[in-house]
């Protein structure tokens, strides 16, 4: 039996790394960072920004749309334990304090399978 978007959106956790869709503006890898009854508030990994999904919808404005619903959640699967470190790593990477030096936005060889094995499981796995 298919999952509920609504079901798969309740599962999440503090610490997954969920993808979402941005309207006119790609894709956001987010990390979870808090959870209440009734949002999931995300770090964007590759931006920094922040957003707050509703819950049971998983669609949060998004704050360079001039905070238009059109940022969703679209896939909640979980990844392996090895890519999901690797995306963790990497937003403790950009998230230091003060400027990131540009050799640090290099990405490594792992980093790049990572993130290309990381998307391809999301878009095999999006919700309804």
């Amino acid at each position: 039996m298919a999952d509920t978007r609504e079901s798969a959106l309740s599962r999440i956790v503090e610490g997954d790394i969920v993808y979402a869709n941005i309207a006119d503006s790609g894709t956001a890898v987010c990390l979870v960072l808090e959870l209440t009854e009734t949002s999931i508030r995300t770090r964007d990994i590759g931006r920094g920004g922040e957003f707050i999904f509703d819950r049971k919808t998983g669609v949060a404005p998004c704050p360079w749309q001039h905070n238009r619903p059109s940022c969703r959640i679209v896939s909640t699967a979980r990844l392996p334990a090895n890519l999901h470190d690797t995306w963790i790593a990497y937003d403790k990477k950009l998230n230091l304090s003060g400027p990131v030096p540009i050799e640090q936005l290099r990405l490594s060889k792992q980093e790049i399978e990572a993130f290309g094995g990381s998307t391809d499981l999301w878009e095999e796995n999006t919700l309804p």
